[in-house]
């Protein structure tokens, strides 16, 4: 009798185990954080990759919800994406343009977060899965494109289970092929967006 009550306890404390684990592991939780950011500041490293050789660049990112985004690549080049323009500052060969803004799926484009959190929001075939690397947890988010690039096929974005944060997004071609590698080196969610810094008139000192 006293093994069997024993045993009884030890089944309890297992099934509550696990209960608890499943509990903390409701990937809609990772996913609302990820959705709800307003801002975020990063450095990441970029790979783009063909079958011929893998180019890389080192990037500093800035997102500001419904105000634009911005990327540095190496020290060579800066692009301001606005609501209605892209600024696209050549600072190598001191040349600056701007163009209309047309959502085109446009690579550099496709390095920033938003871009897949505009998926997740719509998107009904969201796969999640858990995968452990290097004694990391992490919540792999995939993604179908939908684009017209048949190497912009898919998107699989790996977050930290511990604070939210993406580690790397891996975007697959349709022959199950990574093409782009975006790993985050620092990551900070809601980061503080100076107001000015998106403003026109300062970078281009006109309307």
């Amino acid at each position: 009798m006293r093994r069997f009550i024993l045993g009884s306890i030890t089944m309890c404390i297992i099934l509550l185990s696990l209960i608890s684990c499943d509990k903390s592991e409701d990937p809609n939780k990772t996913i609302e954080y990820i959705k709800g950011l307003k801002t975020y500041e990063c450095t990441a490293k970029l790979e783009i990759i063909n079958d011929v050789q893998k180019k890389e660049y080192d990037i500093y990112q800035l997102f500001k919800k419904d105000t634009g985004s911005y990327i540095k690549i190496n020290e060579d080049r800066q692009i301001w994406l606005l609501p209605n323009k892209i600024i696209d500052n050549d600072i190598k060969h001191k040349r600056m343009t701007i163009q209309s803004r047309i959502y085109d799926n446009n690579i550099y484009e496709l390095t920033f977060l938003d871009k897949y959190i505009e998926k997740l929001y719509c998107d009904e075939k969201i796969k999640t899965k858990y995968a452990d690397e290097e004694g990391k947890r992490y919540l792999l988010v995939e993604l179908i494109l939908c684009s017209n690039n048949r190497n912009l096929d898919k998107a699989v974005i790996y977050i930290n289970t511990e604070d939210g944060n993406p580690n790397r997004i891996q975007v697959y071609d349709g022959d199950k092929k990574v093409r782009m590698k975006i790993t985050y080196s620092k990551f900070e969610g809601n980061a503080e967006i100076r107001d000015d810094f998106f403003d026109t008139k300062r970078l281009l000192n006109s309307d």
